[in-house]
């Protein structure tokens, strides 16, 4: 028959090491699942500042052509034909909302949605978990 493995008093079983092992894992992908989060609300944040951008460019451009194109209008009738004028005025505000919202549209396109420092850390996180199994 077969007698009984002593086991030294101290030293954690194989079942507990898994099980503590288990705990570690679970808490980590906790802060890594909070990280994320943080991550992917500052990424908001900064897409909606930039969005902020282009609709200001795009309302300026509607401001300005209202206010401003009647008075270049007029200014330019003096020295061209009234129909010349108003189109003249209204290319030059087209070209101030078509740089506007390209340069807003062009930040947006900048930000990466991707929550990289997670996807960086999870990766390790699991290298570790494989080293540790």
């Amino acid at each position: 028959m077969n007698a009984p493995v002593e086991r030294r008093t101290g030293e954690p079983s194989l079942g507990q090491l898994f099980g503590d092992l288990s705990l570690e894992i679970a808490v980590l992908m906790r802060k890594e699942t909070q990280l994320a989060g943080e991550e992917l609300s500052d990424k908001a944040r900064r897409a909606a500042r930039n969005a902020t951008l282009l609709v200001a460019g795009l309302m300026f451009a509607l401001v300005a052509l209202g206010a401003l194109a009647a008075a270049c209008v007029l200014a330019l009738a003096v020295v061209i034909v009234p129909w010349a004028a108003g189109v003249l005025v209204a290319l030059g505000f087209f070209a101030v909302a078509i740089a506007l919202g390209s340069f807003g549209m062009s930040a947006l396109k900048k930000i990466d949605p991707k929550p990289e420092r997670t996807i960086v850390s999870i990766k390790e996180l699991r290298s570790w978990a494989e080293h540790q199994v």
